[in-house]
């Protein structure tokens, strides 16, 4: 009975293990999603008006506003990538390939901020390029409110 919960506790490690490399940034199979989240992030610090290449449409207007807030960004972190697949198909000619997309968790540090934002960023591999199809950021909760 020991010997059991021993191999048990030993398979479970293993596979727990597994599914934090699976979601390093620097895990081998992310090794092209992370280049192009490094492109982006070193151009985005300055402004994001040069960051259009990384967009399906080249229109940097999705970070724009996001950028705008931040301020200063002293520095930035990949903090996991992994990949996500969506059971659904987006119509009958367009089937998601496994394998496609992955999301990103960058954690993003902004000169006279008290708080890290943490960005989620959506990417999708669009004719042997990796590319941002969606941003959002927890830096629009400091973002002025309406009356």
């Amino acid at each position: 009975m020991k010997r059991t919960l021993t191999i048990l506790l030993i398979i479970c490690a293993a596979a727990f293990a597994l599914y934090l490399y699976n979601q390093s940034p620097n895990a081998p199979k992310h090794a092209t999603a992370r280049d192009t989240m490094i492109k982006f992030y070193d151009l985005y610090v300055a402004s994001a008006n040069d960051t259009g290449e990384f967009f399906p449409d080249r229109n940097a207007q999705m970070v724009m506003q996001y950028r705008f807030w931040y301020g200063d960004i002293q520095s930035y972190r990949i903090v996991k990538i992994r990949d996500i697949d969506h059971p659904k198909q987006k119509s009958i000619f367009e089937v998601r390939v496994k394998g496609k997309q992955k999301e990103a968790l960058v954690e993003v540090v902004a000169k006279g901020k008290s708080s890290h934002y943490v960005d989620t960023v959506t990417l999708e591999l669009i004719e042997g390029k990796w590319l941002i199809v969606d941003y959002w950021s927890t830096s629009q909760e400091d973002w002025p409110k309406m009356p």
